[in-house]
């Protein structure tokens, strides 16, 4: 493996603040200076991996490209901020990613980071920030004290991008991005909220920008709904016109698109478009918000489904898989509570689109 003479002068470089640095307060632990020359090290040869993203993608590639445009062109130095605003189940994340991935392919930046804030709180925070530490310096924070040091040295990394998905409240931008004028120059942060006045608190001190994710337009809703719902498959003729009336009714939503189509993909009997595609088409068309959607799939559970659905979202989101499955197992003869045959059931949850399991 070679390093080019600008990656070993920039390691040099880093190597060299951190030994000023630590010599001027220097508490003769020689065995820490060593491990943070190690981390700096490790920070110029530790390769950015891509994110997970699905393998469908539909209509995302025209707004990624206008947020890439934004970026590269758009917004000058020093630090960029690119803001995704957006209803629940309209493709932020999904967007984000596809940012995200591009920059990983094409190596602008020195280190790179991907925050999902799935809890509030804290705690989780700290766990953010211990990711952060680890994806731009690849260090463990192991006390509480070190991460507004550690934080105070990322300029010496170059520029970075960081993503953080899901943003509801300013206060958890702070906690994890400190002061953005410690950036390197050409550093960015891409942030998802569905709150866009949070994005603008958070704009005001960066060079801000703010991108409405878009629905899909109908074409692209039809696509995305027909490959949930009938494969690759050609769809049958006495379908196309209910399978358009579903897709118009999401409204435009990835997600909606998604689930719906991904619980009818086994409803295809003469029964089932008299009855079953219809119902869907009425519900959706009275309110398709991502909510409304997901109860109907919901109600479309068996009770077995329905029992395990709950215990995933009220205890054993987060759990490992084998954990969660243990404790169904062990209570499956129960009559008020039991999940009888688990792994089936767990199966047609991951079918239908409601769950999913990190295989991180």
């Amino acid at each position: 493996m070679r390093f080019s003479s600008s990656l070993i002068s920039r390691g040099f470089a880093s190597v060299s603040l951190i030994t000023r640095e630590r010599v001027g307060g220097y508490t003769w632990n020689e065995a820490e200076l060593k491990q943070e020359v190690v981390n700096v090290v490790l920070s110029f040869t530790c390769r950015v991996e891509a994110v997970p993203i699905a393998h469908h993608l539909v209509g995302v590639e025209n707004q990624m490209n206008a947020c890439i445009t934004t970026i590269e062109e758009e917004m000058s130095d020093p630090t960029r901020l690119l803001g995704l605003v957006g209803m629940g189940g309209i493709g932020k994340t999904t967007l984000a990613k596809a940012i995200y991935n591009h920059f990983v392919g094409c190596k602008k930046f020195q280190a790179m980071s991907f925050l999902q804030i799935e809890e509030v709180g804290s705690s989780f925070l700290k766990t953010l920030q211990k990711q952060l530490l680890r994806d731009i310096f690849h260090v463990h924070d192991k006390n509480q004290g070190s991460y507004n040091r550690w934080f105070g040295k990322i300029s010496c990394q170059g520029p970075i991008l960081v993503v953080l998905d899901d943003l509801r409240e300013r206060s958890d931008f702070d906690q994890v991005i400190l002061d953005t004028g410690l950036l390197a120059p050409g550093s960015c942060i891409i942030v998802t909220s569905r709150d866009r006045h949070v994005l603008k608190a958070i704009g005001g001190g960066c060079n801000f920008f703010l991108h409405e994710v878009k629905p899909l337009g109908s074409d692209d809703s039809q696509q995305l709904f027909n490959f949930y719902a009938f494969g690759n498959v050609e769809i049958p003729p006495k379908f196309k016109t209910l399978a358009n009336d579903v897709s118009k009714a999401c409204g435009g939503l990835p997600l909606a698109l998604k689930v719906v189509g991904s619980n009818l993909i086994d409803k295809k009997s003469n029964e089932d478009l008299e009855y079953i595609w219809p119902e869907a088409v009425d519900a959706l068309r009275e309110d398709a918000n991502v909510m409304n959607v997901l109860r109907w799939s919901y109600s479309c559970l068996s009770k077995q489904e329905k029992m395990m659905f709950l215990d995933i979202a009220c205890i054993f989101c987060g759990w490992f898989k084998n954990e969660a499955m243990e404790i169904w197992k062990s209570c499956k003869e129960s009559l008020c509570c039991g999940v009888r045959s688990p792994h089936t059931s767990l199966a047609k949850l991951i079918d239908k689109s409601l769950i999913e399991i990190d295989m991180t």
